[in-house]
């Protein structure tokens, strides 16, 4: 509990960016200190006053650049880039200019999210998206016309491994039970095992790998396609969004490796796994 507050207290004061404290201690200094000795150096009567505000203010300069200097030490020590970087790397990048398997396989899970929910709703489905999991996979309630209870389910590979083993059909079987749906969909802009593939033939899940995925992407109609193909890469469309808070991520080093933490760290703790690579 005690360090909860500790945490709780340095958000407060870096607002999770040393620049931020830093920025505090400067205010400080300059309201607090510079202005009354400027204002009132010379003036007996206020004297003591301005010296509490001035003693106050050094006070509070040296707290505010301490938890600057110790959030700076400690983003440095977890390896994490700046946070303009994946913005300069997005504007020195040529806007692509149409669907492809290599764009598919690079934009962001929040970004694929957006593709396959226009997929659906292009086929007549009302979508209910489910948030990404831990293990890079989000799903979607598929209704048709007016009914209460889904159809269907759909659910994605949007982040992590690129290759769709037999343990996350087992997950959507499981899925499909509990929300008593009859089939269900799963994609990837990756591909299938052949133990998933014989899993899904048996138990009415379609599995849609990146090949059928972009056919789908591109049979989408002409405006609409254009449209959506902006919009998800007008922006950064390669890091991922952290799934907490909706920041863009941040890559860092520790003892297991390379992954995404969020830069909103330490008050957001999310994480998320490198991508791996297609079969």
């Amino acid at each position: 509990m005690l360090r909860n507050q500790e945490s709780g207290l340095l958000d407060l004061i870096t607002g999770n960016r040393w620049s931020v404290a830093a920025w505090r201690a400067t205010a400080v200094f300059v309201a607090g200190y510079a202005i009354p000795s400027l204002l009132f150096g010379r003036n007996g009567h206020a004297g003591g006053v301005v010296h509490g505000v001035q003693f106050l203010a050094t006070v509070l300069t040296f707290v505010f650049t301490a938890a600057a200097l110790f959030v700076f030490a400690q983003s440095r020590a977890a390896g994490v880039e700046s946070p303009e970087s994946s913005v300069e790397d997005h504007a020195t990048k040529a806007a692509p200019t149409h669907w492809s398997m290599e764009l598919l396989r690079q934009i962001e899970w929040k970004n694929l999210s957006a593709l396959c929910t226009a997929l659906y709703q292009e086929k007549g489905f009302r979508v209910v998206a489910m948030p990404l999991d831990d293990k890079g996979i989000f799903g979607m309630q598929l209704f048709q016309g007016d009914s209460e209870r889904p159809t269907s389910i759909a659910q994605c590979q949007a982040w992590g491994e690129l290759t769709v083993g037999i343990e996350p059909i087992h997950r959507l079987l499981a899925t499909m039970v509990a929300e008593q749906v009859p089939k269900a969909f799963f994609m990837t802009p990756g591909s299938f095992t052949e133990d998933a593939r014989a899993l899904a033939t048996d138990r009415h899940i379609t599995l849609i790998d990146g090949k059928l995925l972009l056919a789908m992407t591109n049979r989408l109609p002409g405006e609409t396609g254009k449209q959506l193909l902006h919009k998800i890469t007008a922006a950064d469309y390669t890091t991922p969004s952290c799934p907490a808070c909706g920041l863009k991520m941040i890559t860092s080093e520790d003892e297991h490796g390379s992954r995404w933490g969020c830069r909103a760290f330490p008050r957001c703790k999310q994480t998320l796994a490198m991508r791996g690579a297609a079969a």
